[in-house]
């Protein structure tokens, strides 16, 4: 049974999103789309920095290091797709 945008949020609300698939298949002339997603649960806060004007909390970047220099311009036109499709379907990129 599909569910509401707002549901779908709402179960995620507590778990750090790490990516989101999406496979479109044609069994027995019926079509279907599944979702796959991946999370883990989210890390609370325990510095007692946030909203108070304490430091943002620091971004993993060593993913950057497993892409080589030709890698690069493949990357960047999926990031840029990516955020093309977010846009047009009024979702946040993470989630497209």
């Amino acid at each position: 049974m599909p569910c509401s945008r707002d549901q779908r949020m709402d179960s995620l609300g507590d778990k750090e999103v790490m990516s989101i698939s999406d496979h479109f298949f044609v069994p027995d002339a019926a079509p279907c789309l599944a979702l796959v997603v991946c999370y883990r649960p989210s890390v609370p806060q325990t510095t007692g920095e946030g909203l108070s004007g304490g430091t943002a909390r620091q971004r993993d970047e060593s993913w950057r290091d497993a892409l080589d220099k030709a890698d690069w311009p493949l990357f960047n036109r999926l990031w840029d797709w990516r955020g093309e499709r977010a846009r047009a379907e009024g979702i946040p990129p993470y989630l497209s």
